[in-house]
């Protein structure tokens, strides 16, 4: 996930999946984590602050000319409250406090506080689903000071779930950033589907997402929908080699404004937005197997 992105020429099969497991009370949810991993990192946001030995603020998307960008300054658009990491995009009413009709959060990485190779990734989260809304759970391949430099020929993107304006689909994406601006994705072979949109916006799910040397899965509430094979260069550009560098996480609660990079049609936020739109992520926790992989902290 990323400020501008390139659909065309790309051939997408997605499939439906029923969904489960809903609850609109946050929970101490049992993990849906298999047999053989064990805890490496977690956040359960117990706090009454962000936790910046573990988080840090950066701009991995970008605000444009009707969208600001903010950090804790803004408890309203981001905190820490009631156990729980809070990210709220809101329509701004008081032109003193942004000139920007619209603000969302700083993206919420844990770049230079915690990459990872290999393991299960799993959050608890209330995600906005509906127009306008573009929440995001993604990862990204950048060394920064405590991980190994990264593959030269490209940069990774790993997007475990995109919300692109709808109300009911979670997206998921592989994506290859080359020098300049070429850019290739892998498509989605499927995406998951919730059958019963009803009260979405307003249940908790786990969305998982667990990786090997042989493959990418997506999850949710613990079943697999979506699974991609890294031995197959989805652009055969030569190599999958990027996709087994450490990545680090990114929350990110974007919305489709007019003045947005990448606009897909009939995203906009308008008249059938409802905001704020909450982003609420209760716990997320990381695991994996003995001698498979690596995590790098400060």
């Amino acid at each position: 996930m990323t400020d501008y992105k390139t659909i065309s020429g790309i051939t997408i099969l997605s499939l439906i999946i029923i969904a489960g497991c809903r609850s609109t009370h946050k929970t101490a949810q049992e993990s849906f984590v298999s047999s053989g991993y064990k805890l490496m990192w977690s956040d359960e946001f117990d706090g009454s602050s962000l936790d910046t030995g573990k988080w840090n603020l950066r701009r991995d998307m970008g605000g444009t000319d009707d969208l600001s960008l903010a950090g804790l300054e803004r408890p309203d658009v981001i905190s820490v409250t009631e156990g729980e990491l809070r990210l709220n995009a809101v329509r701004n009413k008081d032109t003193d406090q942004s000139k920007h009709p619209y603000t969302t959060c700083s993206s919420v990485t844990t770049f230079d506080r915690m990459h990872f190779q290999y393991g299960y990734l799993e959050m608890r989260a209330k995600v906005p689903y509906g127009q306008g809304s573009w929440p995001s759970f993604w990862m990204k391949a950048a060394p920064g000071k405590i991980s190994p430099p990264r593959f030269k020929d490209y940069m990774v993107e790993v997007d475990i779930f995109e919300v692109f304006s709808n109300t009911n689909t979670a997206v998921p994406n592989l994506h290859k950033w080359y020098g300049g601006k070429k850019h290739t994705q892998s498509g989605r072979p499927s995406s998951y589907v919730f059958a019963d949109a009803t009260n979405l916006r307003e249940e908790y799910h786990t969305y998982g997402f667990e990786w090997t040397p042989q493959q990418m899965a997506m999850y949710v509430d613990g079943k697999k929908y979506c699974v991609y094979d890294l031995s197959v260069d989805f652009d055969k550009g030569g190599s999958m080699q990027g996709f087994h560098n450490p990545l680090y996480i990114i929350f990110n609660n974007h919305i489709f404004t007019e003045k947005s990079r990448w606009k897909p049609k009939g995203c906009l936020v308008d008249k059938r937005s409802q905001f704020p739109m909450p982003y609420w992520i209760d716990w997320i926790r990381l695991y994996q197997k003995p001698g498979t992989g690596a995590i790098y902290t400060e």
